[in-house]
C-alpha cells in the first residue's frame, strides 16, 4: 500500500509530481479525459490543454488529496458541463471496470471458501450495486439532462418529465446510497 502526501495543489505545480505523491490522480486525469502522458506540464498547463478551467481542475485535485474545495461558487456553466462529463466517465468506470473486478474477487473467494457467509457477501454486494446502478442511471437519464436543460448547456432531452423534480430529490438518492453503504 502506498502513502499519499496531503499536498494542497496550486496551478503552477507539476502534475507528474502530484501523480508520484498520489497515484489516484491518474484516475482523475482519466475521468477528465486527459492523456496520461503529462511530461513536465503544470496543473494549469494540462487543464488549459484540454479546455478545462484550471480553478476547477485544481479543486478536483485538492479533493483527491483530501481537501475540501473552495471557490466553487465561481464556477461557470461550462464548468458544470465539464463536471457532468467527469461524472459520466466516473459512472462508466464503476459500471464497466470496478463492478466486474469486485464481482470476480467475490467469486474467487467463494471458490476458495464455499461458505454461506461468502454467499451472503455476494448477495449484499449484488443488491448494493443494483441500487448504485439505479442511482447512476437516474443521474444519467434524469438529473444530468435536466440540469443541462435548465442551464442551456446541452441539447439533451430528459428521459422523464421534470415536473416536481428538485435538488432535494437528487440529494435523497445520494443519501439512500450512502446509507446502504454504511450498512
Amino acid at each position: 500500500m502506498y502513502q499519499t502526501k496531503k499536498t494542497y495543489v496550486k496551478p503552477g505545480m507539476k502534475i507528474s509530481e502530484l501523480i508520484f505523491e498520489n497515484p489516484s490522480v491518474l484516475m482523475l486525469l482519466e475521468h477528465f479525459g486527459f492523456d496520461l502522458v503529462v511530461h513536465d506540464n503544470t496543473v494549469e498547463q494540462i487543464s488549459k490543454q484540454y479546455n478545462v478551467n484550471p480553478e476547477l481542475f485544481v479543486s478536483f485535485c485538492n479533493l483527491f488529496n483530501g481537501f475540501v474545495p473552495s471557490g466553487i461558487d465561481t464556477f461557470t456553466t461550462n464548468d458544470v458541463s465539464t463536471i457532468i462529463s467527469f461524472l459520466r466517465n466516473t459512472h462508466s468506470y464503476y459500471k464497466t471496470d470496478k463492478y466486474p473486478e469486485i464481482k470476480a474477487h467475490i467469486q474467487q473467494l467463494f471458490l476458495k471458501n464455499n461458505s454461506p457467509e461468502i454467499k451472503l457477501v455476494e448477495k449484499f454486494f449484488n443488491e448494493y450495486f443494483d441500487e448504485v446502478t439505479e442511482h447512476l442511471d437516474y443521474e444519467e437519464l434524469v438529473a444530468f439532462p435536466l440540469v443541462c436543460a435548465k442551464l442551456g448547456i446541452e441539447n439533451i432531452a430528459p428521459q422523464s418529465s421534470d415536473q416536481g423534480y428538485s435538488i432535494s430529490d437528487y440529494r435523497t438518492h445520494h443519501t439512500d446510497i450512502e446509507f446502504k453503504l454504511s450498512e
